[in-house]
């Protein structure tokens, strides 16, 4: 038998948080956090009756993609190198616009 060596990619198409009453428990921003963990490439949110948890987990989200942009920039400028930083940052805004 083979090994398998790499996960194939996952995405939880059923997921509901703590804004559907009395069914959730987590809050959204959890449920992103545990699926960034485990490697998810996507989460549906699918709560009852509200979109509010989709809001709050798109807003965790973001939260985390910058987190991480700005961890990546902050070890450039460490590094010495503040053109870099600046190259990075624009070319990043610019990607986010389109």
């Amino acid at each position: 038998m083979s090994e398998v060596t790499e996960l194939p990619r996952y995405a939880e198409l059923h997921c509901v948080s703590n804004f559907t009453f009395l069914r959730g428990a987590s809050h959204p921003h959890e449920l992103v956090e545990q699926a960034d963990a485990l490697g998810y490439t996507a989460l549906a949110i699918t709560d009852e009756c509200s979109v509010a948890g989709v809001v709050r987990a798109h807003m965790a989200a973001l939260m985390s993609r910058e987190q991480e942009l700005l961890s990546r920039l902050c070890q450039k400028l460490s590094a010495g190198n503040p053109l870099r930083f600046i190259q990075e940052l624009t070319r990043v805004r610019d990607e986010e616009a389109q």
